[in-house]
């Protein structure tokens, strides 16, 4: 709590490590997955207001598709396209939007998954942007 309401910038630009180190933690230990899950609920769900917060969890990768993980998913897709759904473009820039650096292969791999997804759902908008190039 101290660290969301301290040290905004911080977390804002670390969010994305923080998510992506603590979802493999998640498959561990039940009383470890118990709190790892109040500590990705407390910095998503009940931190979704947040000024400082909101945009970073825009930009987070997709949560895994697992029931565990399912509100988180909800609400950071309701983030995501708070103003509406995007286009295959709108959709490959966000992804290539978060820095490699930052970036740990299971979040990476989620957002993948989800990039694949829109890209089988998309192939119209797809043939569309090769004929734009």
């Amino acid at each position: 709590h101290t660290a969301v309401t301290s040290c905004k910038d911080a977390l804002e630009n670390h969010l994305h490590v923080i998510v992506g180190t603590l979802i493999p933690l998640v498959d561990g230990h039940m009383e470890v997955q118990e709190q790892v899950l109040d500590l990705l609920k407390y910095l998503v769900i009940d931190n979704k207001d947040n000024e400082n917060l909101y945009m970073t969890i825009k930009l987070l990768d997709p949560f895994p598709d697992h029931d565990v993980f399912k509100d988180l998913r909800i609400t950071q897709q309701k983030i995501k396209y708070s103003k509406g759904p995007f286009s295959l473009l709108e959709e490959i820039n966000h992804f290539l939007s978060v820095s490699v650096y930052d970036a740990l292969p299971l979040t990476r791999l989620e957002g993948l998954k989800d990039l694949r997804r829109q890209l089988a759902q998309h192939k119209d908008q797809m043939v569309d942007l090769m004929r734009a190039s």
